[in-house]
């Protein structure tokens, strides 16, 4: 009853699962795989800087970004182009950890399946 993944908000409202799907189980793990390896000041760095990027955009949920992100993506370069170099190598470096969680992962869970 309190894993968050069985979880879904709708509105004001909150509905339970019985069980999640695998491609919940296969997020959660690279998510856990990512937080392993990162420091909590790099993650705080980095979301900080994808959320600005991101507010860009001025899409105010994940369906408005989708919809808007490759509208606005040259204001999303820019606004990349002009944070700075520390900034970039932070995270370039967060994103290629986020990377190798999500492919050691994919990897493990499709050699799992066969």
């Amino acid at each position: 009853q309190h894993d968050i993944y069985s979880w879904q908000v709708e509105g004001p409202c909150i509905k339970g699962f019985e069980e999640v799907t695998n491609g919940s189980e296969v997020v959660n793990e690279v998510v856990r795989s990512w937080l392993k390896n990162t420091t909590p000041e790099q993650r705080e760095n980095f979301i900080n800087v994808v959320f600005d990027l991101i507010g860009t955009t001025n899409a105010s949920t994940v369906h408005d970004l989708s919809n808007v992100l490759l509208k606005n993506i040259g204001k999303v370069a820019d606004s990349y182009k002009n944070i700075g170099e520390d900034e970039k190598k932070e995270l370039k470096e967060i994103t290629k950890i986020l990377v190798k969680s999500s492919l050691e992962t994919l990897k493990k869970n499709y050699q799992g399946n066969e």
